[in-house]
């Protein structure tokens, strides 16, 4: 037998089987009243659905009808409103530190400020303490990583830091504003949000059990072989035993071979942001030693950002989150056109328990063109044709 017209028919048979799609099914809690609602992806789908940029995300009704919606802003934060401003002075520039006196004066309970600095591509860490007289400080926040952010309330030129501590009242608040680079930020202004609803909200990531040891004598690396599926992280905390003062550089790679570093030191949290970084079980951090007897981690805590679906639904209506990985194409919906209208701060709707199903459920719409009976029908005959016409030359061949 001719082996080409072997390898046509199995590949035209192959095409003919109509294949079963692996895909994720979550029931949504219903709701008691009619309107737009925020609906909380897990992060088991976030991992999942972040490769193909969340496009494979459908939600039906009992009906099957879809629903459509919007991705809320996948920026760890976002501000809405406007910018309100505290009195500043700067009592001191040296080096890469800025010290900032923020005057409270009318003693308000605050505990997050906003600092607008000209752009700069470093690495920013920022202390926080207190005082009811300028004289005597105490501390309110250790040195510890924040947030950066663009907004709408700043140019381009510039960029706004987060830095949150511990709610206070306190008449004088120093920040000490430092950085990897060798030379001050450009300090703008300081201030506050009005009305301002943050999009920051981070859920903790089981790990499973780490495993570390020792490599080559100066490196340890720590391994997640009990993690089941892809994470997306954008916050570690590591938690160090250690009896003296340390400084090591680590790195944490993911199967692509993507790498972050990031430093431990005994005079921080050790809480760092790493911006959407994929976590799974082949994942690995290293801690470089050098002649230094090695870390030991005590215990590693992993944060993904909330990311939500908006989308209007009907009171005690049920609703299901299909999720495929094989979908490529993001759904066109109308809704994206308003969502500037939409308010942000909307009651939040949980997804129930994720189950994985073998076959799409057929969601109602307008079938396409290549959908049609009449089309499918002409394909089932053309490809019936071609088959027949093979099969005959191979029993003329086998005649001869």
């Amino acid at each position: 037998m001719n082996f080409k017209n072997i390898v046509l028919i199995l590949f035209l048979a192959d095409n003919l089987q109509v294949f079963s799609q692996s895909v994720l099914k979550a029931d949504l809690q219903q709701v008691a009243k009619s309107g737009y609602y925020n609906i909380e992806l897990s992060q088991s789908l976030t991992g999942l659905a972040y490769g193909n940029n969340f496009a494979g995300i459908r939600i039906v009704n009992s009906e099957q009808k879809e629903v459509p919606y919007f991705l809320r802003a996948s920026n760890p934060v976002q501000e809405i409103n406007h910018f309100e401003n505290y009195s500043f002075t700067q009592s001191s520039i040296k080096d890469s530190i800025n010290n900032l006196i923020i005057n409270n004066i009318k003693g308000d309970d605050v505990s997050r400020f906003y600092v607008v600095v000209r752009n700069a591509e470093v690495e920013k860490q920022a202390t926080v303490r207190g005082s009811a007289d300028g004289k005597n400080w105490f501390i309110v926040k250790q040195r510890s990583a924040v947030w950066e952010m663009k907004s709408s309330v700043i140019d381009a030129n510039n960029t706004m830091l987060l830095i949150d501590f511990p709610q206070g009242n306190y008449r004088y608040y120093e920040i000490k504003l430092s950085n990897s680079g060798k030379s001050p930020l450009k300090i703008v202004k300081v201030g506050t949000m009005q009305n301002a609803n943050i999009y920051g909200q981070f859920t903790q990531i089981d790990l499973g059990k780490m495993t570390q040891k020792e490599e080559n004598g100066n490196t340890t690396s720590i391994r997640f072989n009990n993690l089941n599926g892809q994470y997306i992280i954008s916050k570690l905390e590591v938690t160090v035993n250690y009896k003296s003062d340390y400084y090591r550089v680590a790195t944490i790679s993911d199967s692509s071979h993507t790498e972050r570093s990031f430093y431990l030191s005994s005079r921080t949290d050790n809480q760092f942001w790493l911006n959407d970084l994929v976590l799974n079980g082949s994942s690995i951090i290293r801690i470089e030693n050098n002649d230094n007897p090695p870390l030991v981690i005590d215990s590693l805590r992993a944060y993904g950002l909330n990311r939500y679906l908006c989308a209007y639904l009907e009171a005690n209506q049920r609703y299901t989150l299909l999720f495929s990985a094989t979908e490529k194409q993001t759904p066109q919906y109308d809704i994206v056109h308003f969502q500037n209208d939409i308010p942000a701060d909307l009651p939040i709707v949980k997804m129930l328990t994720i189950k994985q199903i073998n076959q799409i459920p057929t969601v109602a719409r307008q079938p396409l063109w290549i959908e049609k009976p009449l089309v499918l029908w002409g394909i089932i005959v053309l490809v019936g044709g071609v088959l027949l016409t093979i099969c005959i030359r191979m029993i003329r061949q086998m005649s001869r």
